[in-house]
This record gives C-alpha cells, sequence and structure tokens, in this order.
C-alpha cells in the first residue's frame, strides 16, 4: 500500500503502514519490482523511471542512512548509493549495492532504469522492523537537480512495507526448487537417448557451438560484425545472485579481450582464456572461441538442469571495458548437461553419430525493429517466454468498435503477427475493449517482461516521433497486438494490465 508521508517521519512510523503484497509498485511515472534470490541470500530490485528533458534524478530509500541513486547530469548517467544529510542526498565513496550495469544505469528512449541487488546481512541495522519487514520509499517520480548539482528530497515521498519476502517475492530459482515449475525461455531437454545433446544455440543468424575439452566447455561463436564497441556474453545462472559469465568485447571484426565476469564487477577465479589464432573475420562475420573452466556449470536446479543465457553483441562498452547496459535483453535456454556436446564424430570410430540438437531463440532480442508505414505495432511480436503447456487458457482478445466487431488473433506461425486491418484499429480507448483473463491471485510476472515490454513500446515510441505521431494514439493498437501474443496476458499477466488497462475489459 502506498502512502504518503513527510520524510521526517519516515523511520518512525514504517510498522504502522500496511503491508504490500505484490512484488512491485507501479505508477504513470515509477515502476519498482523486487525478488529474493535464497540461493545468495540477496534482494534484487529494478527501479524504472520516466526521463526527464534536463538534469534530474530519481532513487529508493531504505531508511536515512541508505539509498540508491540514479541520475542523469551533463547528459552522463550514473547511478550510486547513498545516505541523506538533512534534506540532501550525498553519494556514496564505496558501494553498498552490486549494479547490474556498473556505474550507469540504462537509458532507454522514455525511461531510466537501475537494477542492483543487496544481499540482506549487508543493510543496515533497523532496515528491518521488528515483523522482519522492510520498508522503502520513493519520490515516485524523476526530480531536478538543483543549479548548484545538489539532491534535494522532497517533503513527502511515497512508501510501501514489503513483509515476507523471502517466500512471497522469490526469484525463478526459488520457485523451482518449491515446487513451482515456472518454465522461463527456451527450455531445451532430451527426452530420449536416439538424439544427441544439446549443444548449439542460434538466434537468427548469430551461432553458437559448445563442446567438452579436457580443460573445461569450449565455445564457438560466430556472429554479424557491427561497428563499434559491443560485449557477447555466455552465462551461467538465472539470475544475478548467481549469475558467472565469459564476456567478450569486441571491436568491429576484432576481439579485444575475454574475461569472467559475476555481475556487477569482474571474477578473478572465472579465468576464460580466448583462442587467439580461432578469431576469423569473413565478410559479415565474425567467428572466435573461448574456454570457460568445467566447474562453472556444475551447477543444476532441482531438475538436473542449468541454465545458459546467451547475449550476442548485446550492449556496448566503454575504452576501459566498462560494460554498459544491454540494449536486448538475453536469451536463456535450460539444458541438461554441456558436458556431452562434442564436434563430429569421425567416421568408423565406432561411436554413435548424432546430429546435434539446436536450440533456437524463442525470442526476438530486436522487437518490433521493422514497422511499416501504415502503423507503428504492425512489426513481429515474439512472446517473452516459450513454456510448457498448462491448463491456463490463452488469452481471447475480442476487439469491438462502433462501426464493427472481429476477433484478432497471432498467425499459425506462433507469435508472429501480421498487419492489422486498419478499419479494425481506428477506434479509441472510449469505444475498444480488449477482453482478457484476469491475473490469477498472488500472480508475479517473469522478471523479462517488464524489459519486453519498454523495448517495444519503445519501438512504438520511435516511430511514432518519425511519422508526426502520439504514442497515445497508436497504444490501443500495440496493446491489442499485444494480447494476441503467446503468453504475453498470462505471464506478463501485471504488466500487461498495467500498460493496456484503459482498453481492456477483464472476462
Amino acid at each position: 500500500m502506498k502512502r504518503l508521508i513527510p520524510f521526517c517521519y519516515l523511520l518512525a512510523i514504517g510498522s504502522s503502514l500496511p503491508i504490500q503484497e505484490t512484488c512491485q509498485y507501479s505508477s504513470p511515472n515509477v515502476t519498482i519490482t523486487w525478488e529474493f534470490n535464497a540461493a545468495s541470500s540477496s534482494i534484487y530490485f529494478s527501479l524504472n523511471a520516466q526521463r526527464a528533458q534536463d538534469d534530474y534524478w530519481t532513487g529508493i530509500f531504505f531508511q536515512k542512512s541508505e539509498a540508491v541513486i540514479a541520475y542523469v547530469q551533463g547528459g552522463e548517467p550514473r547511478q550510486s548509493s547513498a545516505h541523506l544529510e538533512g534534506d540532501e542526498v550525498i553519494l556514496d565513496a564505496e558501494q553498498r549495492v552490486d549494479f547490474v550495469s556498473g556505474t550507469s544505469p540504462s537509458l532507454q528512449s522514455t525511461s531510466i532504469i537501475s537494477e542492483f541487488t543487496k544481499r540482506l546481512d549487508d543493510f543496515e541495522e533497523g532496515a528491518f522492523d521488528a515483523d522482519g519487514c522492510l520498508t522503502i520509499s520513493f519520490p515516485g517520480t524523476v526530480l531536478p537537480i538543483s543549479s548548484t548539482g545538489n539532491l534535494i528530497v522532497p517533503e513527502t515521498l511515497s512508501q510501501y512495507r514489503i513483509c515476507n519476502i523471502e517466500s512471497s517475492c522469490q526469484s525463478a530459482t526459488a520457485s523451482k526448487a518449491s515446487g513451482e515449475k515456472e518454465q522461463i525461455l527456451d527450455i531445451v531437454k532430451r527426452d530420449n537417448s536416439a538424439k544427441g545433446p544439446v549443444c548449439n544455440w542460434m538466434d537468427g543468424s548469430n551461432t553458437v557451438h559448445w563442446e567438452a575439452v579436457p580443460n573445461g566447455i569450449k565455445f564457438n561463436i560466430q556472429a554479424d560484425v557491427k561497428k563499434g564497441k559491443y560485449w557477447t556474453a555466455i552465462a551461467v545462472g538465472e539470475s544475478m545472485g548467481n549469475l558467472k559469465m565469459a564476456v567478450a568485447f569486441t571491436d568491429g571484426n576484432k576481439v579485444k579481450q575475454v574475461g569472467g565476469w559475476q555481475p556487477p564487477a569482474k571474477a578473478k577465479d572465472l579465468k576464460v582464456t580466448l583462442n587467439k589464432k580461432g578469431v576469423k573475420a569473413i565478410d559479415s562475420k565474425l567467428s572466435y572461441e573461448f574456454i570457460m573452466p568445467a566447474d562453472v556449470f556444475k551447477a543444476v536446479d532441482s531438475d538436473g538442469c542449468l541454465t545458459l543465457q546467451f547475449g550476442i553483441n548485446a550492449g556496448q562498452y566503454a575504452g576501459n571495458f566498462q560494460i554498459h547496459k544491454h540494449e536486448a535483453t538475453p536469451t536463456p535456454m535450460q539444458a541438461e548437461t554441456v558436458e556431452e556436446g562434442s564436434g563430429a564424430v569421425e567416421e568408423g570410430s565406432g561411436e554413435p553419430n548424432h546430429d546435434p540438437v539446436v536450440a533456437s531463440s524463442a525470442a526476438n532480442p530486436n522487437v518490433a525493429s521493422s514497422v511499416s508505414a501504415s502503423a507503428a505495432p504492425e512489426a513481429l511480436l515474439t512472446s517473452p517466454a516459450e513454456v510448457k503447456a498448462t491448463t491456463e487458457k490463452p488469452a481471447e482478445v475480442v476487439v469491438t468498435t462502433e462501426q464493427n466487431s472481429g476477433a484478432v488473433s497471432p498467425s499459425s506461425s506462433g507469435g508472429e503477427l501480421g498487419p492489422l486491418d486498419e478499419s479494425k484499429t481506428s477506434g479509441s480507448g472510449s469505444s475498444t475493449r480488449i477482453t482478457v483473463h484476469p491475473c490469477k491471485q498472488g500472480h508475479t510476472d517473469l522478471r523479462v517482461c517488464h524489459g519486453y515490454f519498454a523495448d517495444y513500446l519503445g519501438k512504438v515510441e520511435q516511430w511514432a516521433q518519425r511519422h508526426g505521431e502520439t504514442v497515445g494514439a497508436q497504444l490501443w493498437k500495440a496493446c491489442s497486438l499485444l494480447a494476441g501474443v503467446q503468453h504475453v496476458p498470462t505471464m506478463c499477466c501485471t504488466e500487461f494490465h498495467s500498460t493496456c488497462r484503459e482498453f481492456i475489459q477483464d472476462e
């Protein structure tokens, strides 16, 4: 439950606040989500605030001695842990949280996003009250930075009291361990011995192949050459609390460096070895390979599977190899093993020569990158999650206008949508309704949902600006398309209802 209070009373009345039962806060200007990772005993926070034109800041306050701030000053985005002195925010010299993207938050077309994790035992004494609840406070919008460069806290802040976060806001890893079989992107398993092991992944023209070698697992990457400094990552783990990754830094058709990372910093004990002789640039493709130590792949879930995540040319980096936020959400994949992946078997060796199983990306990282000249959301859309069949019924999209009525549904290609008939999308929010199932009690969106919606709506906004339109005028069409994408109205139910609430009618 949100409540506006004078900031000077934050510490005094925290325990009297109503308990916030969901794992997110959302308003027209700010969205905050949080989840608990049992493996690392830490809380992951994501703060997404609407951008302003000039220098501005926003943040989350745990108490007067603890805060996390994201700000833009002189065009440069920054984020830092902080504390309060009077009504002024003072940035800490030493960071007390682990940021997902280093010192720079992500700047989207319409928002600034700060993601970080904080271990439970790293909170200051008194952060949790006698009931074990954590109180967070936040401005609810972005605030201007003063002409003298000071960050001044307003007199009132929104405040939430979060209780039972360990059980009510578990990460995907913890949920699976407790028997909730929520599956994420691109689950791949070997269901019978006639199939070879999963040892390939592809997304468009980018491919990754891996095989076991004496000193670890060797990955061969073939990726499109992009102008500029880009990083590519192959990671093991489901969330920031347990993620270990190999990162390759490329500049055009050259590999500048590889290294091991455990976000938000380099991992000195994770040695990644580049085969310098294996770097090849042919036409518009760059091929290279590196080896990760085998012990990185020992962590499996309760099903005996591990999660791999792939981010090919995922984002840019600074000159000192400072990683910037990924431009496209990395694609996860589950596999029973990586150690059985191998290269071709020599004929006559006596070993079985199976065709490898290739895992293709379930989510297009360039959502809505191609648009028609007639309407912004008429690009190809793909689901942010590929899940096993469940008893949950898919959303039924019923579009009704004053002129006519009809049904909008995804094509048989499994998530791709073609252009909508203009006559069926010309209604305004007051005369159209999208009929979907309401969110189930206790539902929590997948973590990929927020980024999926942000990416897509960002593309819609770009199209609208190019054609002299507004996002509001195109939002109805975007929502009706999103409603027809498999799993979006169910697995991203909260985000979908928040974004499209003016057009939705629950069954």
